[in-house]
């Protein structure tokens, strides 16, 4: 989770884009200074200090520039720029920015659809307390024809050590999987 510094330092850069770069500028010579510093105390000239540094890191521009992009406000101001482009673009094909807007608002609508007919078939809990546990016992024959008597639910219900519970539903034609 971002810093409250963070988050102002990320305010300040969008508002302004000038005092954030000359920090930024700021911070990196002074990392490059103390780096140098470390390594004319090992024995290093200073020209020689600074060449090291620059192999290291890269030139201090190409630094500035990844510390540019880290921030969270690069993503808001890409974002914003993108979205300025895309208005700009927009707004000179007309014809195009409405079929462009009705595709995308039949396209939204129809998934919606789709999504509310998937949930409530196939996503949606059951209206039973505890649903997740529900459990679908089925009898087939050798031949695969399901066979099921209300005496097998009979015995099933009075020899149960399992389950909380046992209930009945008989499949018609028109009325599939309706309880009874």
């Amino acid at each position: 989770m971002p810093s409250w510094r963070h988050v102002t330092r990320g305010l300040r850069s969008l508002l302004n884009r000038s005092a954030a770069d000359r920090d930024i500028a700021d911070e990196v010579e002074h990392y490059f200074d103390e780096a140098a510093a470390v390594l004319r105390s090992k024995g290093l000239s200073a020209e020689d200090a600074r060449r090291a540094v620059r192999l290291e890191f890269g030139h201090a521009n190409n630094v500035q520039e990844r510390v540019r992009a880290y921030g969270w406000e690069n993503v808001v101001d890409t974002v914003g720029a993108d979205l300025r482009h895309a208005a700009r673009q927009l707004s000179r094909r007309p014809a195009f920015a409405l079929a462009a807007v009705a595709t995308l608002a039949l396209g939204i609508g129809a998934t919606t659809a789709v999504f509310s007919v998937v949930y409530s078939v196939l996503i949606k809990p059951l209206p039973y307390p505890n649903a997740d546990e529900l459990v679908r016992i089925r009898h087939s024959d050798i031949h695969g024809e399901r066979s099921f008597s209300e005496t097998m639910y009979l015995t099933y219900r009075e020899e149960n050590r399992t389950f909380a519970s046992i209930g009945l539903w008989h499949e018609t034609a028109g009325d599939a999987d309706r309880p009874r």
